[in-house]
């Protein structure tokens, strides 16, 4: 920020209140609209000089140096605030990556996207909304090969190699009979790999036979090969994106994050004796209700340790026992 008498004054010894202002420090550009906050207060920014301890997910890289913004008051803004982030251009290939600036979730500890991204290419810049302050980083996540795609493609497939035994066997093969959801060109389904929230929501709107709408069409599925299916899900108020803008379609989906789809898709209502899980603190608050509601209805179950493992990946071979559960019930 700059003084009236062309100074710069460090943002911490500045206080900012009920007009615009802009901080340009540490190589972050952190844009305030006018009254944001209810109050003055002061913003502290750092470069996090340590970053091996912070998480990274599988198949991404950090692109930019980790910046810590804070504030010397708490709660939320009432307005979103911008901020904007330069990246070193030669360690990522567009084509091949795609480029977000990302919130550190403390509680969570994974990278979430800002809201309203826009990526400039050509000055190594990124910029995105939050109402928040915390450590804040553009990452590079590859750009998925749309394994589930390839599969549906190939759902003619009658019998798969390697479901033989498998205990979702018949919740597989139900799915497959109604081409919800399919093999791979070798003749099998791959039962523990992951799968990723398109995918899921994929399957999950051919399982219910959902009409494609006009739904919600996020930054990041506008050219997406479930564009549809997630419009469609989005429309019947199935699935919501990770933030206002961005549905983060090729990351692998958490248990409680298929708990709330499927919970949403049978327009399941709570029961009294909810299920207590040993890491229930775990949970997000936002999928409390929908992994209480799975599990009184058997449609998730726990471990036998009785963990839930909120955040833990959710593969094939569990996506398709939950569907086919959840479609029994619906009846």
């Amino acid at each position: 920020t700059t003084a009236g008498g062309g100074a710069a004054v460090p943002a911490d010894e500045k206080s900012y209140g009920q007009e615009a202002a802009t901080i340009n420090e540490q190589g972050a550009r952190i844009d305030i609209p006018a009254a944001a906050f209810d109050q003055d207060f002061k913003v502290k920014v750092r470069k996090v000089a340590d970053v091996s301890q912070l998480p990274l997910a599988e198949k991404s890289k950090l692109i930019s140096d980790v910046v810590e913004i804070e504030k010397d008051k708490s709660g939320e803004f009432k307005k979103a605030v911008s901020i904007t982030l330069s990246f070193d251009k030669t360690k990522v290939d567009s084509n091949k990556y795609d480029i977000r600036i990302c919130y550190l979730d403390e509680k969570a500890n994974k990278w979430l996207p800002l809201s309203n991204i826009k990526v400039d290419l050509a000055a190594g810049q990124v910029s995105g909304q939050t109402k928040h302050f915390t450590k804040f980083a553009v990452i590079a996540a590859e750009k998925a090969t749309v394994p589930e795609q390839k599969a549906i493609e190939n759902s003619k497939v009658v019998k798969l190699s390697d479901i033989q035994g498998h205990w979702a066997q018949k919740a597989i093969e139900e799915l497959l009979a109604s081409a919800a959801i399919g093999g791979y060109p070798d003749g099998s389904f791959k039962p523990e790999q992951n799968i990723t929230r398109a995918e899921f929501t994929s399957i999950l709107v051919k399982a219910l036979k959902l009409n494609v709408k006009d739904g919600k069409v996020f930054d990041d599925t506008a050219q997406h090969w479930a564009k549809e299916a997630i419009a469609a899900a989005a429309a019947s108020g199935i699935v919501s994106g990770c933030s206002e803008s961005i549905f983060a379609p090729d990351e692998s989906i958490t248990r409680e994050q298929m708990a709330v789809m499927v919970v949403n898709a049978g327009q399941l209502a709570g029961l009294g004796d909810n299920k207590i899980f040993a890491d229930a603190d775990q949970v997000s608050a936002w999928a409390r209700k929908a992994v209480a509601v799975a599990s009184a209805h058997s449609i998730i179950s726990g471990y036998p340790d009785n963990s839930f493992r909120p955040r833990a990946n959710a593969s094939r071979a569990e996506a398709a026992m939950v569907i086919a559960k959840s479609l029994k019930l619906a009846g």
